[in-house]
């Protein structure tokens, strides 16, 4: 009989849904984790460039065109949304030195 092999036609008792609802927090935390590091070991890179510049240097300095990705920006809106707003490469590009020793 196809019901018992299909898990959308199987009724699910208030323990499987908690199961459920725990692994899908689980997985959406585990990608929170994933994409907040990948933003980070691009950022830190660039952290340390500054670090090494003159502070005329830095005045001038933009970020690299294509240096950080959609994702990328994303997970910095996500941490700093409330300071900042809905976070876009045009700003990050304009305050690129501030923004990253804001961000790290």
């Amino acid at each position: 009989n196809v019901a018992f092999h299909c898990p959308q036609l199987m009724r699910k008792n208030q323990y499987e849904e908690a199961l459920f609802r725990c692994e899908d927090d689980r997985f959406e935390l585990d990608m929170c984790i994933e994409t907040n590091n990948s933003a980070l070991n691009k950022l830190i890179p660039l952290r340390d460039v500054l670090a090494a510049m003159s502070p005329e240097d830095k005045a001038l300095w933009r970020l690299p065109e294509g240096a950080l990705g959609a994702i990328h920006f994303r997970a910095i809106e996500r941490i700093y949304g409330d300071q900042v707003g809905r976070l876009d490469a045009a700003q990050l590009h304009g305050m690129a030195t501030r923004g990253l020793t804001c961000c790290l």
